[in-house]
């Protein structure tokens, strides 16, 4: 992490680990200190719903990722589409939200963790993949999602002429000022989370 902001002036960095409950006092200082240097760590929360969000992402200066999925987008055979068959059977907090988008119903995929430090969803099912063998094979987890949040919020920040002009905290500030801009509510939040998915504005 240090050597990203330091040696190559990275702004956004993605972490698509995590470590459970284990804490790592080297690990958070290092994410604080990429945000007192203008960089944000953008990480993936973790893959199970019985669980809290994993480090690095459950820490202050972190955005953890959640993953999300939409109905219509897959055929139950799919990993994906079999999801969306039980989201739809249990109309949960797990299950569909009320508000239909263009890529379907939005639905909280039952393998992301789940806590109060969530500050974005992002789709992380239906991840196809070339194989090792050359197969193409479908992906899921939060691994996948956090990349998502970087990139759109990356793009969000490329023609941001007050976001140049910052240093230091500031810079990450605004970052995660403009990426609470850009997202958009999927109804899926809860604990007063204002949580959304980032979407590129036309």
């Amino acid at each position: 992490i240090r050597n990203l902001w330091e040696s190559y002036d990275v702004d956004i960095i993605n972490l698509s680990c995590g470590f459970g409950a284990h804490d790592f006092p080297d690990l958070e200082e290092a994410v604080e200190e990429a945000a007192d240097n203008g960089a944000v760590c953008i990480c993936a929360a973790g893959n199970s719903i019985t669980l809290p969000i994993e480090a690095p992402a459950r820490y202050n200066a972190a955005v953890a990722v959640c993953g999300v999925g939409f109905t219509g987008v897959a055929d139950f055979p799919t990993f994906l589409g079999r999801l969306v068959v039980k989201a739809e059977r249990d109309k949960s907090p797990t299950g569909c939200a009320v508000r239909t988008w263009r890529q379907g119903v939005p639905f909280l995929h039952s393998g992301t963790a789940w806590g109060p430090q969530l500050r974005a969803f992002a789709p992380s099912l239906g991840i196809n993949l070339r194989s090792e063998n050359g197969r193409i094979r479908e992906y899921y987890g939060t691994s996948y999602a956090s990349p998502i949040v970087g990139r759109v919020l990356a793009c969000a920040l490329s023609g941001d002429q007050i976001y140049r002009e910052l240093s230091g905290r500031a810079r990450s500030d605004h970052a995660l000022r403009r990426l609470e801009e850009i997202s958009v509510g999927l109804d899926l939040a809860s604990g007063g989370s204002s949580a959304g998915m980032p979407l590129l504005q036309r």
